[in-house]
């Protein structure tokens, strides 16, 4: 099941009591659930020309955990996990099965 990682408002808000500014400015997701690909991977990723800023890509992916953490400040319980993709597939949202596995598999189309 997909679980969105967007922050409600409230959550988003609270992200800026440290840091002066418009409300407007909070970020929408939260820190850490952003991921850089380089040139390389995309090429392995069958990337050949950048996306439209926008463009919804289904990012499937196996993860190890590699670190993980609890701590407990003024009666408040904290817990975290480091995650390392460690393989990845990266398909096209809103197309047809058929149309997904010959772009992902196109010597077998």
């Amino acid at each position: 099941m997909m679980v969105s990682t967007k922050m409600d408002k409230k959550n988003a808000t609270e992200s800026l009591a440290c840091a002066p500014g418009d409300p407007s400015d909070a970020p929408m997701y939260s820190y850490g659930t952003l991921i850089t690909l380089d040139d390389e991977l995309l090429k392995r990723l069958g990337i050949t020309e950048l996306p439209p800023v926008g463009t919804v890509f289904m990012l499937t992916a196996a993860v190890e955990v590699t670190g993980a953490r609890s701590s407990q400040r003024q009666g408040k319980q904290d817990s975290s996990i480091d995650m390392q993709i460690t393989d990845m597939e990266l398909g096209a949202s809103g197309k047809a099965d058929s149309d997904r596995a010959k772009k992902l598999y196109p010597d077998q189309a």
